[in-house]
């Protein structure tokens, strides 16, 4: 889902890193909505990424030829 927003810039705020791991950013945009602005407050949220874990595959043994 994608949204647009047009509007100028009212505060950006420090990156905030909790102890769970993720991080968030908040941010203000101020939009012209007729006769009254609108202050839209925004987040941004990034995850902490654990790679998958994957177990080797040991090959099987068998016996190979050579020419």
């Amino acid at each position: 889902m994608a949204y647009e927003l047009t509007g100028k810039i009212k505060l950006i705020q420090e990156p905030k890193t909790f102890d769970s791991g993720f991080t968030m950013r908040e941010m203000v945009v101020i939009i012209e909505d007729g006769k009254y602005p609108q202050e839209i407050n925004l987040e941004f949220v990034q995850e902490p990424w654990n790679p998958p874990r994957i177990q080797p595959q040991c090959a099987s043994k068998g016996h190979s030829s050579f020419p």
